[in-house]
């Protein structure tokens, strides 16, 4: 079985976000995969919930409020990371656009070994962990951002690569630990569990709650 570190933050959530205005950014921000990488650059290739499928790129959910995908990917960015956050078609069948994204990583190894990460929320995280299962790269990071649940975790995949699971208490999602038990491919697995009442909406925005574990695991 695999080991989990499995961490409990139980702290508030910091009221603001990051600015929309997308100032002092250390990176691009791509709306599309590239035909090449910059080798001199770390990619985050962002892949979104099903709600910016059903209702454009800043919707707002009755419960969990706006969900700001402009100012997650700044996030990104001004973390230092080129990101790829391609908005999908309505209704985008997960394996197809898994099979898609595995693709395209396929292709950018032929070319290099520029670092890469996938960070999926929701149906996005669905089709991080179908690309993870469908690859065999030692070295992408895949970031499972509440996609995990049971149904799911009992689906017949083999991740591979690093893999980082993180929810929060209260939401119907949970660790992808089941998964990462019967898989033979993974190099390490890790889990973040959070105690902040947002439920999927914690990752709605550019908490720095959740963020800063991110991207304190991306640079490991």
């Amino acid at each position: 079985m695999m080991n989990s570190r499995i961490l409990i933050w139980r702290h508030s959530l910091f009221l603001t976000c990051i600015c929309l205005i997308p100032t002092g950014l250390k990176a691009e921000i791509l709306d599309h995969f590239p035909e090449q990488l910059n080798e001199e650059s770390k990619y985050i290739i962002y892949l979104h919930g099903r709600i910016i499928e059903d209702k454009g790129i800043r919707p707002t959910h009755p419960k969990f409020g706006v969900y700001e995908f402009e100012a997650l990917a700044i996030s990104f960015a001004k973390a230092g990371y080129t990101v790829i956050r391609q908005v999908r078609k309505a209704n985008t069948k997960p394996q197809q656009y898994a099979d898609y994204v595995s693709k395209q990583l396929r292709r950018y190894r032929s070319q290099s070994n520029t670092e890469l990460n996938l960070v999926g929320f929701s149906k996005g995280g669905v089709i991080t962990l179908l690309v993870s299962s469908q690859m065999n790269d030692t070295d992408i990071r895949y970031a499972i951002l509440a996609a995990c649940w049971q149904s799911i975790t009992k689906r017949d995949m083999d991740l591979s690569g690093h893999i980082l699971s993180l929810h929060d208490l209260s939401d119907s999602v949970a660790s992808c630990q089941p998964l990462a038990d019967k898989s033979n491919k993974i190099v390490d697995f890790h889990v973040r569990t959070f105690d902040t009442g947002k439920s999927h909406g914690l990752f709605f925005k550019p908490y720095p709650t959740w963020q800063k574990p991110l991207f304190e695991w991306l640079k490991r």
